[in-house]
């Protein structure tokens, strides 16, 4: 039998986190948060209904699912919720965490508040037309952070759900 890892998404009914769990949702266990418990019923039922075998459960408790978690998902609006953090914070320690970062919301950088996790930010990219049209082709997402299977592993989730991704260069900088 093959380990399945487990992904906790808080925030997980907002866009981009529905979005990756319908994506992701047969690859990896899943622990959901948000504070729409009816929308989190309606995702859980109808990924359910495409995917009986998906492993879903909804959570009540930030800190319980990112405790369970092999990686964490923090959606934009939970990054900017300063108690899902401090919830989180000791936690995350040594685990991948992935900021959704979102342009209708002013992102917290978390890597600052978690210095000893993995931090990646994924910044999804749509044109225009395809966003009107509620159409989820031709997604780019730019993925940065500083750790090597952090970057990887998010790379690995970005194809699963069929989306480009692409990491961010930085620029070496001699002392």
């Amino acid at each position: 039998m093959i380990h399945k890892e487990t992904v906790a998404l808080l925030g997980a009914s907002d866009r981009w986190g529905s979005f990756i769990i319908r994506g992701i949702c047969t690859d990896y266990n899943l622990l959901l948060i948000d504070e729409d418990c009816d929308q989190l019923d309606s995702l859980k039922a109808d990924i359910l209904s495409l995917y009986s075998q998906a492993n879903v459960e909804i959570l009540n408790c930030s800190k319980d699912a990112s405790w369970q978690a092999d990686i964490i998902i923090v959606g934009s609006a939970a990054a900017n919720d300063i108690n899902t953090i401090i919830e989180i914070k000791d936690v995350a320690i040594r685990k991948p965490v992935f900021q959704i970062n979102s342009s209708d919301v002013t992102d917290i950088n978390l890597q600052k508040l978690f210095p000893f996790s993995k931090v990646i930010g994924l910044s999804f990219d749509i044109g225009e037309p395809a966003l009107q049209k509620n159409t989820y082709q031709n997604i780019n997402v730019s993925i940065d952070g500083g750790d090597e299977q952090a970057l990887q592993t998010a790379v690995n989730i970005m194809k699963i759900i069929g989306v480009n991704p692409s990491i961010k260069e930085h620029e070496i900088i001699e002392l």
